[in-house]
């Protein structure tokens, strides 16, 4: 194995909220610019609500600690990215009545991003359950 790419990476806790948040945003601007018809507009936008709010959510927790560094290795950073920004122009190419297969094809890109996102509120979540568990013991 090469360790250069295992060496750590400083990057921006903010920038690594910003990548979970990039791909809904994407799919915001799509669906508002695309002009789908109106009842449908409504469900999609609401569609992306659990994520972005997750994020938005997440980002508000550690809102004093976003502008440190997170030490990352290089490989998975760079996998990680590409990723991000593949599953933006996915949701960007989408049209606005998917094929069943090009549907199925986007829910199999996406996925992984899901459960990201969900793993990043759970772990806030967590941590907010030990803080408060910590409080009210008066430890």
């Amino acid at each position: 194995m090469d360790l250069h790419l295992l060496s750590p990476v400083p990057v921006p806790a903010g920038l690594l909220l910003a990548g979970l948040a990039a791909p809904y945003l994407t799919n915001t601007v799509r669906i508002l610019t695309r002009r789908p018809r109106p009842a449908d507009r409504g469900a999609r936008l609401l569609s992306n609500a659990p994520g972005l709010g997750t994020v938005a959510g997440v980002a508000a927790i550690w809102s004093p600690y976003l502008a440190d560094d997170v030490p990352l290795p290089s490989g998975p950073t760079t996998v990680a990215a590409a990723y991000v920004l593949a599953v933006c122009a996915g949701s960007w190419r989408m049209p606005a009545q998917p094929s069943p297969a090009r549907r199925a094809v986007y829910h199999r890109l996406v996925t992984p991003h899901a459960w990201m996102v969900a793993g990043t509120g759970l772990l806030t979540a967590s941590y907010l359950a030990t803080s408060l568990i910590t409080a009210l013991s008066g430890v």
